[in-house]
């Protein structure tokens, strides 16, 4: 038998709680499919969750939930132990219906705290970056629009004219700040411990003031490298 591994099983309307309508075959609920696969031991190597909210009006399966039920669900789809990659996620940024988009109207799907604006926007970017940026299993993140007019009503993190939102602004501080750059030197041993976040990093030793190496790695968990330098 043949078995060929799917790399990611992705699911768009993630809210549905339940499978209704008229179907030949008995219809399943996101995490219902997600369950099946399991039971059937189809391989798979991720969970690709698609978050879009703020659009489409009620029975669209895109309004608006808060960010407690986000985290939530994540840690929902977390329990099949496959890294979570969020592949599409936006929100509009006004709260008129979008002629140029896909899928226009706005006004009809609820909001976030108050009616959608530019910062109401930014707020929820930040605010769902860092929750799922907590959860050690979400590996990636897609905003799916960079500029407005494409399938989310004004949900681009720059305008039309690709100027920037208040969006981009926050979400660019925010990645900055998860970014660690410290410096300092070595203990009698050679030795030297950090508390940094798990990324790629760029080492660079220096003896005297003078660079004598660089080194590309990459800590994903608490770790000790040894650094060979010549001499």
């Amino acid at each position: 038998m043949l078995h060929i591994p799917c790399r990611e099983i992705r699911t768009c309307k993630i809210h549905g709680a339940t499978a209704e309508g008229p179907a030949k075959r008995r219809l399943l609920t996101p995490y219902q499919f997600f369950e099946e696969v399991e039971k059937r031991g189809i391989d798979y190597e991720a969970v690709g969750l698609q978050f879009y909210l703020g659009f489409g009006g009620q029975g669209s399966g895109f309004t608006v939930r808060d960010m407690f039920t986000i985290s939530e669900l994540l840690d929902k789809y977390a329990r099949f132990n496959k890294p979570i990659h969020i592949s599409e996620f936006a929100v509009p940024s006004k709260n008129v219906n979008d002629e140029k988009a896909m899928i226009k109207g706005v006004s009809e799907a609820d909001c976030w705290h108050k009616p959608w604006d530019e910062d109401v926007q930014a707020d929820w970017v930040e605010q769902f970056y860092t929750i799922a940026f907590s959860k050690p299993y979400v590996e990636s993140i897609t905003w799916f629009e960079l500029a407005d007019y494409c399938f989310v009503p004004w949900g681009g993190l720059l305008h039309e004219d690709m100027s920037p939102k208040q969006s981009y602004h926050r979400l660019k501080r925010l990645l900055d700040s998860w970014t660690t750059s410290i410096e300092g030197s070595t203990n009698s041993n050679g030795e030297y411990s950090f508390r940094g976040f798990k990324s790629p990093y760029e080492v660079t030793v220096k003896k005297d003031g003078e660079i004598i190496a660089k080194i590309s790695m990459y800590f994903n968990t608490d770790t000790t490298e040894t650094i060979e330098v010549k001499k």
